[in-house]
């Protein structure tokens, strides 16, 4: 779990890059569509790291957790059970 907190704290430090102006592509759009993409894999990472402290309720809820990658049918899934 502690690398998944440091790759969130990672990328928390390059959203404040962006949003602070240190750092930039030279494109708006495309510093836009980075930072919300940075948020997504935050968000991500909180949710696997969640279901990785449960990974043994999660494993009897879905025997194939191991193939799983998509967070969104994960939450799901969870929601269902």
């Amino acid at each position: 779990i502690y690398s998944v907190l440091t790759e969130i704290k990672g990328r928390i430090e390059i959203i404040k890059g962006f949003l602070f102006q240190s750092h930039t592509t030279s494109n708006q759009i495309t510093d836009v569509e980075f930072v919300c993409l940075q948020f997504r894999k935050v968000i991500e990472l909180i949710g696997f790291s969640t279901l990785i402290a449960s990974k043994n309720v999660y494993a009897s809820v879905r025997s194939k957790y191991k193939t799983d990658w998509n967070i969104e049918l994960i939450f799901k899934r969870i929601r269902e059970n």
